[in-house]
């Protein structure tokens, strides 16, 4: 029979195998026990680790900057396509007024009824508008 302090003794230097076996990641025979077991932990800095508060709040920062990442650039997306639908419509709105003003000087030219005096003003004013807007083509056609 061994005495109690050759007992301890081997159940220290057990232990230090087993920490350093632990450290490997290896599965261990625990020489006391003879039952196989994996340690919980491989190390004390790791996320479940008893400093793993630590670890774990960094994680989860790092998570939810992520997740914030993601939002934002859903959100930049999203914004990007409001802005460029807004644009379109605007676009769209001009075009058909465009079309209907050019619709309704062509009505005015067609009319051939008794000319009061506002309509002669109002026939004046149409075909001042549209020389206008031609000498701006014109312009326009000599830029580009």
């Amino acid at each position: 029979m061994l005495s109690t302090a050759t007992t301890f003794r081997y159940k220290v230097i057990e232990r230090r195998k087993v920490k350093q076996e632990a450290k490997q990641n290896l599965p261990v025979m625990v020489p006391w026990t003879s039952v196989p077991f994996s340690p919980v932990t491989t190390c004390f800095r790791s996320p479940g680790g008893r400093s793993g508060g630590y670890q774990r709040r960094r994680m989860r920062r790092r998570q939810t900057r992520q997740i914030n990442a993601e939002r934002l650039k859903r959100w930049r997306m999203n914004r990007v396509q409001q802005i460029n639908a807004c644009k379109l419509v605007k676009a769209l709105r001009r075009v058909r007024q465009r079309s209907n003003e050019a619709a309704r000087r062509g009505r005015y030219a067609r009319r051939q009824i008794e000319f009061w005096p506002h309509q002669i003003c109002v026939r004046i004013m149409i075909s001042k508008q549209s020389e206008k807007e031609k000498r701006q083509r014109g312009r326009d056609k000599e830029l580009s």
